[in-house]
Order: C-alpha cells, then sequence, then structure tokens
C-alpha cells in the first residue's frame, strides 16, 4: 500500500503519546511459600519510568483473581482502594497467575495525539484507516480496557502455558524457568490466535531497562530473545472499529509481568 503522505509525516516525525502501560509487580520479586507476598498496581512505559497506578474503586476492575492448577480464587472484594500495594496475597507451594482485569471506560483525545498514541503502539492498520477514510483531523473517540497478569513460581509450572480467559492475553508456550534462549508467546484475542499483532518485550535487570519489538504471525506466535534473568514485561494493544455510537474505537491493552533469579 503507497502511504498517504501525512501517514508517512506520522511515522518518521511523530511525537510522544499520552498512551501508558499498567501492569502487576509483586514484592518480594521472588515470594515464599507460606508467606503473603504484597501486589503492585503500576504505570509507566514498559516498565521504565513506572510509579504506582491510582486504584480509584474497585468497580473499575471486573475480576481480580489468584489462579493455581487447583482453580481460582476470587479475590476482588480483597482490593485496596486509593493505596498501595493493591492488595496482600497468600503464596502457596503451586506455581499462580494473578489476573487483574478492568472495565470499559472511555477517553477522547485530539487527532494529533491520537495518531502520536497509534503510533507509539505501532497500531499502524488503523492509522491507515483514518487516513483511508479521511479522519486525520478527527478525534479519537475510543473504549478500552485492560487485561493484566502476573506470574508468581512455585511447582506445576505448566499452569503458565494455559490461558486464563481474558479478552486480549499472551500466553508462553514453555514455561519462561525452562526457556533458553528464546521464549515463544501466543497472542490470544477472546481466544483465538491474533495475527500481526506488535508486542513490546522488556527486561529490568539491576535498573536498567532493555526493550525489544516483535510482531505476532499469522498464528498468533512471536519469538522473541530470551535472557531470563531479572524482571520481564509483554505488553501490547489491540485495536478495531467500535460497534456502539459514543466510541469510534474499542481498545484492549494486556500486560504480563514476571520475575527470574
Amino acid at each position: 500500500m503507497k502511504l498517504h503522505p501525512a501517514l508517512l509525516a506520522l511515522l518518521l516525525f511523530g511525537g510522544s503519546a499520552a498512551a501508558h502501560d499498567q501492569w502487576l509487580e509483586t514484592e518480594p520479586a521472588a515470594p515464599l511459600t507460606g508467606k503473603p507476598f504484597k501486589l503492585y498496581l503500576q504505570v509507566g512505559e514498559h516498565l521504565s519510568s513506572a510509579e504506582p497506578a491510582q486504584l480509584k474503586s474497585r468497580d473499575r476492575y471486573s475480576r481480580f483473581a489468584a489462579i493455581t492448577a487447583k482453580g481460582r480464587r476470587d479475590l476482588l472484594a480483597t482490593l485496596r482502594e486509593d493505596t498501595q500495594p493493591i492488595a496482600a496475597v497468600p503464596m502457596e507451594k503451586a506455581s499462580m497467575i494473578i489476573a487483574l482485569d478492568s472495565t470499559t471506560r472511555q477517553i477522547e483525545l485530539d487527532a494529533e495525539k491520537f495518531a502520536a498514541y497509534l503510533l507509539e503502539e505501532r497500531l499502524v492498520s488503523v492509522l491507515a484507516q483514518r487516513v483511508e477514510r479521511n479522519e486525520e483531523d478527527v478525534p479519537g473517540r475510543e473504549k478500552y480496557s485492560r487485561s493484566m497478569k502476573t506470574f508468581v513460581f512455585g511447582a506445576d509450572e505448566e499452569l503458565f502455558v494455559k490461558a486464563v480467559g481474558q479478552d486480549l492475553e499472551v500466553v508462553p508456550l514453555t514455561s519462561p524457568r525452562k526457556a533458553t534462549g528464546t521464549l515463544t508467546v501466543q497472542v490470544l484475542f477472546k481466544g483465538k490466535p491474533l495475527p500481526r499483532a506488535a508486542l513490546t518485550i522488556a527486561n529490568r535487570l539491576n535498573s536498567v531497562v532493555k526493550a525489544q519489538h516483535v510482531r505476532s504471525d499469522a498464528n498468533g506466535k512471536a519469538e522473541f530473545v530470551f535472557a531470563r534473568t531479572g524482571d520481564w514485561f509483554i505488553g501490547l494493544v489491540h485495536m478495531e472499529r467500535s460497534t456502539e455510537p459514543d466510541a469510534d474505537w474499542r481498545s484492549y491493552w494486556s500486560s504480563l509481568t514476571f520475575h527470574l533469579d
């Protein structure tokens, strides 16, 4: 496809957007069996410039759960409002996935900020659609939700290669502790593989953050260089045309985090 001059200029000179990642972190990074760990909700740019996010109301979240090989435990009533950590979770012997899903929220950005946000998240197909429909100067009316999960390592690591049913989620095809050199993940959107998804992978070790970017293939799979140690973040945004009259776009944000010694 030949790029429209306005889209080409954005790709070459586009500025920073207002979009921010959100993710979960535990303290300690490697929780001890039998002791509760603290769970923090962070906001920033894939592990960089991290600061506590404001959890104003638990009503803004549709699910907060601890998932083990034995089943799921609903923790929504334990979410702490207006404070960090957002929860204290008992650590079991088995491995655990903590999942936090937000309800749908709405935002409107002016055309320039919306275009910069799309560029930053590498949502080039959405940029192209706006160009093709002469919407470059139209504000972006968007509804969005977030699906976050973090891995807590224990026994039963096969838990991590299974989907937990979030709208948008990243599922490793191998437990991260067993991967060497590279890690392959699959992106699922409403349970089905999502092709051409733009993933950001970040590794934080000794306060130094290194990021890499990949796209999923036709089967929603993506492979990236994996050094194993430190804090890991895998995130993406999927956006499509909204079917609701009060929004033009519907986006889904996803983040997966874990720590490896």
